[in-house]
């Protein structure tokens, strides 16, 4: 017979959770003065989906499968499950035999650690020694066990047995295995449901006496961000069958899914004292959400209008993270070059929440007419928030247009300049006339006006000439 000793913790039936703001004590034991609290923001209620994970709730024992061989049968090789504290579990085998067989046992005692044995039926007769039995076809043996814990530690053990047929043969070895856990408490599993940031929710820890001694529980272990209500001084004393209410309370300070053990110590109040004292725990689970929807972004499209023919044109689009945790973000370059663009910035890159980060692209048609218009994807992961991934689609547009045509540079035109003031030479009171700066224009219509005059005198004087000169020719004639 062998045992395996674990650590010594309760074993727990997890079940539902229903809402309770106050310590309370069942079965007419006055409840413990509680101390007065705020109420804390209702948080919304569970969800089917979320109260489908929490652990079932093991079963008592349960007897581990039959067993079939040529020369017997077994309708049980063990038991497993919990065995309550002052309150006797009982369990058996029974072997029956398809042919003549010798059924023997190495050795065992009636009375053992943790349980006690009775045999039925054509068994051999139990001996510390060696100890053996015929069965005739169809008879059997049952061995009956009664488990009794007397400590607070997990057991294994076996009952060993062997097997061989009358006409001859090997013996087969074969062992009943009884496994179990001690228990003296039963806590309800804690599931928080969805709980947002900034927020509290309260759900009420039920642990109830299940065991045939009474106990006291003297303390109750929590860590933040969970606060539970303190055991009295003194501790809380559960008859069998009594139980008591303790609030548990959880505000999330970050994202994400968990689970937690909360944990408390307590006296079995019996003797004799093999038990005087033990952990008992349970498991709570919550999941926090933000205060805004978890895990989102955006992105703006990726313009990039008219672009001419074998010149670069120059697009952004800016990438938020509109969630309220931090976001990881990918770009395949493949997809990037495949859409004929060029980028300077990361493939991959993180964002806060609420921060945006600028991605510059480039595109370089080839040919006058050629159309963008696409969508390039961004994969991004928020981290520790649901829902946890996505992807952006960003349209990305652009024109190739022609080479455009440089249009005539007209002529320069050269203003006039300005000649500096002129000054009049001062007369006999010695004062002097300033005038106005004459234009360029103005000297010019001058000197125009100069020129026709002087022209026109000389061709006056040569009309003149001319005329004289016929005149004295007649004369002479004459």
């Amino acid at each position: 017979m062998s045992r395996g000793i674990a650590a010594a913790l309760l074993a727990v039936a997890l079940v539902a959770a229903g809402g309770g703001p106050a310590l309370a004590l069942d079965a007419g034991l006055a409840a413990p003065e509680a101390a007065p609290k705020t109420a804390p923001e209702t948080a919304p209620e569970a969800s089917p989906e979320a109260a489908s994970e929490a652990p079932a709730a093991p079963a008592a024992g349960e007897s581990m499968g039959p067993w079939e061989e040529e020369v017997f049968s077994l309708d049980s090789v063990g038991w497993r499950g919990i065995a309550t504290i002052g309150i006797p579990e009982r369990t058996s085998f029974t072997l029956t035999a398809k042919q003549d067989l010798v059924m023997s046992f190495p050795g065992f005692t009636l009375e053992g650690e943790h349980l006690s044995r009775s045999v039925a039926g054509s068994c051999p007769t139990p001996s510390s020694q060696f100890s053996s039995r015929i069965l005739r076809a169809g008879e059997s043996c049952t061995v009956s066990f009664v488990i009794r814990p007397t400590a607070f530690v997990s057991y294994v053990g076996n009952t060993n047995f062997g097997v061989r047929a009358l006409s001859g043969g090997e013996t087969a070895n074969r062992s009943f295995v009884v496994d179990f856990t001690p228990r003296v408490l039963e806590i309800q599993n804690l599931d928080f449901g969805e709980v947002r940031l900034g927020t509290s929710r309260t759900l009420p820890m039920t642990v109830a006496n299940v065991s045939g001694v009474s106990v006291r529980l003297d303390s109750f272990e929590v860590s933040e961000p969970y606060a539970i209500q303190a055991a009295p001084s003194g501790g809380i004393t559960l008859r069998p069958g009594e139980r008591v209410t303790v609030p548990v309370s959880y505000a999330p300070e970050w994202l994400g899914r968990f689970e937690t053990f909360l944990a408390g110590r307590g006296t079995v109040l019996a003797s004799p004292p093999e038990i005087p004292e033990f952990s008992f725990g349970l498991f709570a689970r919550h999941r926090a959400i933000g205060v805004a929807a978890v895990g989102s972004s955006s992105a703006a499209p990726l313009e990039f209008g008219n672009v001419t023919a074998g010149r670069a044109g120059t697009a952004a689009t800016t990438v938020t993270n509109t969630g309220d945790g931090p976001a990881s973000y990918a770009i395949d370059p493949e997809e990037v070059r495949a859409l004929g663009l060029t980028g300077d910035g990361p493939d991959s890159f993180e964002l806060a929440a609420g921060e945006s980060r600028e991605l510059v692209y480039r595109w370089t048609p080839e040919r006058a007419g050629d159309e963008l218009a696409a969508e390039l994807g961004i994969a991004w992961q928020a981290m520790d928030a649901e829902p946890g991934t996505g992807r952006l689609a960003v349209p990305v547009s652009g024109h190739a247009t022609e080479e455009p045509v440089e249009p005539p540079v007209p002529p320069t035109v050269v203003p006039p300049t300005t000649g500096p003031p002129t000054t009049v030479p001062p007369g006999p009171d010695g004062a002097g006339t300033e005038t106005l700066p004459r234009t360029g224009a103005a000297d010019g219509a001058l000197w125009t006006g100069m020129s026709a005059g002087i022209g026109a005198l000389l061709l006056a004087l040569g009309a003149a000439c001319i005329v004289g000169q016929r005149a004295r020719a007649r004369q002479r004639t004459r």
